[in-house]
C-alpha cells in the first residue's frame, strides 16, 4: 500500500499540517484494486488473513522454503530457524507506485502509542504508554536513586547490558580492528544468541532509551549470530531513501470527549481491517462505486469526521509548529 498512499500503522497520516485518513482517499482505493488483482490472479496467499507468525513460519519451512515467494515486513528469523533457508530471502527495495510514490514509513512515535482494537476495553486504552521523557514525583522518598537510574540510561555500558545480556557470558568487547555491521568500528561481540527464545538476560525492547537505528548495528559483523543484524541493517539503510515523515504523533484529546474518540477510533480501526480483507478477497467489489460509497458512509456514521476534528485540534495545539517534516539518516560511523 505504501506504493499508493501515505499512511501510518492505523491508516492516518500528516501532510502540510493536516491529519488525513488514507482509507477514504482514491489512492488507497487504487491500492486495494492492486491487491485484489494479486489475489484474483493467484499471486497472494488465500489464507493470509488467518495467518499469524506460527502459520507463516510453518509455511516458509515447507520444502526447504520453496513454498513462499515473499513475506511482508518480517525479520527472516520470524519465518525460519534454518540459516540456509533464511539466505534464500533478500530484502526488496521500496516499491514505486503507478503515480510515482515511493514511500517508507518512519514512525518515531510508535513506541509511545498502542494500536486501537476493540479487543481491549476502552477504559484500558491509552495513547501514550511510554516515553523517553522522565519525571520524578514530588512525593518520591528516594529521588536521588531515581535520578541515578535516569543517569544510567545514558551510560553506554548500561545500554549494552540491557540490550545484549550479561557481559562475559552473552557478549564481550571485540578485538581491536573489528568492524560492525554498519561498517564502523565494532563495540560489541556476541557470544551467544539470547534473542531467539524467552530469557531474563536482557531488557529487550522495554528499556526506556535505545539509540536509533538500534544498538544491534554496533555488533561485530563476523559470526552467524550477527548475520541477521547485518541483513536488517542493510535493509533499513535501503529504505531510508524513501522515508517521508507523516506519522501521527501522540495526541492529547480533550478529556471530556477522549473516551468517545478512543472508542470511535477503535471501532474504525477494526471495521477498516474487515473491509480491506473483504475487498481483497472480492467479497466486496472494489470497482463498485455504490459499494465504496456505502463503506465511506459507514465510516462517517462511526464518527470518523469527529475523530479527525478532535485529532486536528490536538495536533494544532501541541504539534503544528514543532512537527518534523524532514528525515535525516544516521550518519555513517567512522569512530
Amino acid at each position: 500500500m505504501n506504493a499508493f498512499t501515505l499512511q501510518d500503522g492505523e491508516g492516518y497520516y500528516v501532510q502540510d499540517g493536516v491529519i488525513h485518513y488514507a482509507v477514504t482517499e482514491d489512492s488507497y482505493r487504487n491500492g486495494l484494486r492492486f491487491l485484489r488483482r494479486l489475489m484474483a490472479e493467484g499471486l497472494m496467499d488465500p489464507d493470509y488473513a488467518d495467518h499469524n507468525s506460527t502459520e507463516t513460519h510453518l509455511t516458509a519451512v515447507e520444502q526447504g522454503g520453496d513454498t513462499v515467494a515473499c513475506v511482508s515486513a518480517m525479520r527472516r528469523t520470524d519465518f525460519s530457524d534454518d540459516p540456509e533457508i533464511r539466505e534464500r530471502y533478500i530484502a526488496v527495495p521500496p516499491l514505486t507506485g503507478p503515480d510515482g510514490l515511493r514511500y517508507a514509513l518512519y514512525d518515531p512515535y510508535a513506541p509511545l502509542q498502542v494500536p486501537y482494537s476493540s479487543s481491549r476495553d476502552a477504559a484500558e486504552r491509552s495513547q501514550v504508554v511510554g516515553t523517553s521523557v522522565a519525571m520524578i514525583p514530588k512525593s518520591s522518598r528516594i529521588p536521588e536513586v531515581a535520578m541515578a537510574f535516569l543517569d544510567a540510561l545514558y551510560d553506554p555500558e548500561v545500554l549494552d547490558r540491557a540490550r545484549f545480556g550479561e557481559y562475559g557470558v552473552d557478549w564481550t568487547l571485540p578485538a581491536d580492528g573489528a568492524v560492525a555491521v554498519d561498517g564502523g568500528p565494532a563495540r560489541v561481540e556476541i557470544l551467544r544468541d539470547v534473542w531467539s527464545g524467552e530469557t531474563m538476560q536482557h531488557w529487550g525492547e522495554s528499556l526506556s532509551l535505545l539509540p536509533r537505528p538500534g544498538p544491534g548495528f554496533l555488533t561485530a559483523a563476523s559470526g552467524e549470530a550477527n548475520r541477521e543484524a547485518a541483513v536488517e541493517y542493510a535493509a533499513a539503510r535501503m529504505y531510508e531513501s524513501a522515508v517521508i515523515p507523516c506519522a501521527t504523533p501522540p495526541l492529547r484529546i480533550d478529556p471530556e470527549t477522549a473516551y468517545e474518540i478512543l472508542e470511535a477510533r477503535a471501532n474504525i480501526y477494526d471495521y477498516t481491517r474487515s473491509i480491506v480483507t473483504d475487498f481483497i478477497y472480492g467479497q466486496l467489489d472494489i470497482d463498485d462505486d455504490a459499494v465504496w460509497a456505502d463503506t465511506m458512509t459507514t465510516l462517517q456514521f462511526m464518527g470518523l469526521d469527529k475523530c479527525l476534528a478532535a485529532m486536528q485540534t490536538a495536533f494544532d495545539r501541541d504539534w503544528q509548529d514543532v512537527y518534523t517534516t524532514a528525515f535525516t539518516p544516521v550518519p555513517q560511523r567512522t569512530e
